[in-house]
């Protein structure tokens, strides 16, 4: 069933050509005119860990034969055309179980698929996209779209599946009917059928947040619409400073507090942010290249619509699973915090540090939390505007002597523990974190921080993280050195957080550029959250500073 192929000529007495797992096929040819046609009764499959590569044309000509690409939970087979593709091939995708928050996230890997026959055609096979009954003439498809002037998902049905295409480069939610059982359970893949995507393609994004009484979203949900690897980040793409990758490419049309790609873990703890750092479980960072059809969030930047692209130079045939990894960068450090109650983990928060970077915004390093009531998040040092970050990048020189705001959600009455998930830090680095309000100094090096707590914890201003290479007492703390400081741009006031009793008489000061103070007041360190109005001042940048017993400190404050 295999033919021997030629530079001068087509295939011969062949019924079949197999592409197996673990193998690329590359061809090329100096012709210009050279091309690959599979004949009408011929099939071409390429398994799940295969790819095809053809520097020219490739065409599937109708008939009874088929060119089928397979799939399964980690693996995904590939084919790049960098020529025209004419003709239809089957791209069967893996896509997970129905149950709760085990969905996935899908778009097409192909053109021109027809969704109401796709999702008819799966339902009646019961192969499956899942029906149930909302109204009892109108069975619903385990197919949705996400709506981000709402907020929320909605499923189609029957009488609202639209009788055309999937849109290229779109998101949607998915599910299959479980194989296997209890721990054991398994998606399904599903057959998409169209052609293969060759060209640039593009998606319209738009920032909701708000819309709507508030239930308005700045978040997309998008997909890889090449039935191809897609390079997302740098590393992916060569190297630092590669910009043939969907995160360089299209980082001014992201939110740039969220600059980077959110892929749904289906494990309850929600989605996680991938970013041009891309750091593994190691802390390391790595290639980011994502699956064909993999459905994936952005958070867009303007209220105003804009085009989110894909191109042919953003493809690759390397890969495996649905977000994975590749080799690493820079000299980098990385600590990851993770939150437990008992012993279910309810939240994780990372920081990195490596060369070039700084202490405020870092679009496509620092990542906000697509939740932004998640159980544990930190806080920009320099410039914050009230988004809690699931990622916080920093120069490689914060690490030895830092201090950054965290922020904890837990309810009144419920115990909670704070453990160091992973480190590669330098050995020299202590970390510690400060519970201003308790008075309290924990070093995560040693033991976990664990609290139960006696109010509604939301808010930064009373935990902290420090990174030093000295050995600290409590006495050490109890400073303004834990104060945060910010303005958002909606605020006409600057917000002081971290103050305790403890600090005794506290003052702030406010200047202007050219030395010149412009306002004081004295705060009432009981309260750990005070402002300072800004009103009547120009916009610029000012320093405030701090003053408690004998220490003082300054920081910078910008004013728009």
């Amino acid at each position: 069933n295999t033919a021997n192929w030629s530079k001068n000529s087509e295939p011969t007495a062949a019924t079949s050509v197999w592409i197996p797992n673990g193998k690329h096929l590359t061809l090329v040819d100096d012709r210009a005119f050279n091309a690959i046609n599979i004949r009408s009764t011929a099939n071409l499959t390429i398994a799940k860990t295969g790819s095809l590569t053809t520097s020219y044309d490739f065409t599937k000509i109708a008939g009874t034969g088929a060119v089928t690409l397979n799939s399964d939970s980690t693996n995904f087979a590939s084919i790049i055309v960098e020529g025209t593709a004419t003709g239809e091939i089957t791209y069967n995708k893996y896509i997970n179980y129905l149950a709760y928050q085990e969905w996935d996230l899908v778009g097409s890997p192909v053109l021109n698929q027809n969704m109401q026959s796709f999702a008819q055609t799966h339902t009646n096979s019961n192969n499956t996209n899942n029906t149930g009954s909302l109204a009892f003439d109108d069975p619903y498809y385990a197919l949705g779209e996400y709506l981000t002037e709402w907020g929320s998902f909605s499923n189609y049905t029957t009488s609202t599946i639209p009788n055309s295409s999937f849109p290229a480069g779109k998101g949607y939610q998915m599910a299959t009917n479980p194989t296997g059982s209890g721990n054991d359970m398994e998606g399904q893949t599903l057959a998409f059928t169209g052609e293969i995507a060759t060209a640039s393609q593009s998606i319209n994004v738009q920032n909701q947040n708000g819309a709507n009484n508030n239930n308005g979203r700045r978040w997309n949900l998008v997909s890889n619409p090449y039935p191809s690897y897609l390079k997302a980040n740098e590393i992916a793409d060569g190297g630092v400073g590669n910009v043939n990758n969907f995160i360089s490419q299209n980082l001014s049309v992201m939110d740039q507090s969220f600059g980077g790609v959110y892929g749904w873990k289906a494990d309850g703890s929600g989605y996680k942010a991938y970013n041009l750092a891309n750091l593994s479980d190691q802390g390391i960072p790595e290639a980011l290249l994502i699956a064909p059809g993999q459905g994936f969030m952005i958070a867009a930047s303007s209220t105003d619509i804009a085009s989110l692209q894909f191109t042919p130079a953003m493809r690759s045939v390397v890969g495996g699973d649905d977000f994975i990894s590749g080799a690493p960068m820079l000299l980098n450090h990385f600590l990851k915090l993770q939150l437990f109650n008992g012993s279910s983990q309810k939240g994780e928060t990372s920081f990195f540090f490596q060369p070039n970077l700084t202490l405020g915004l870092n679009p496509g390093y620092d990542a906000g939390n697509l939740d932004q009531n998640t159980t544990l998040s930190s806080r920009l040092v320099q410039d914050d505007q009230g988004v809690n970050l699931e990622i916080n990048a920093m120069d490689i020189e914060s690490l030895y002597n830092q201090t950054i705001p965290l922020v904890i959600n837990q309810q009144e009455g419920q115990s909670f523990r704070i453990s160091i998930s992973n480190n590669t830090l330098p050995e020299d680095i202590n970390v510690y974190l400060e519970d201003v309000f308790n008075g309290t100094l924990t070093s995560l090096k040693n033991q976990d921080f664990e609290l139960i707590a006696q109010e509604d914890l939301s808010q930064d201003g009373r935990f902290y993280i420090r990174f030093t290479t000295e050995s600290l007492a409590i006495n050490d703390v109890l400073s303004p050195s834990s104060i945060s400081v910010f303005k958002l741009n909606t605020d006409n006031f600057i917000t002081i957080k971290g103050l305790s009793p403890e600090m005794g008489k506290t003052s702030a000061a406010l200047y202007n550029m050219l030395g010149m103070k412009v306002a004081a007041k004295a705060l009432n360190s009981n309260t750990s959250t005070q402002t300072i109005s800004t009103h009547g001042l120009a916009s610029g940048v000012y320093i405030i500073t701090l003053t408690a017993g004998e220490q003082a400190i300054s920081k910078k404050v910008i004013i728009q």
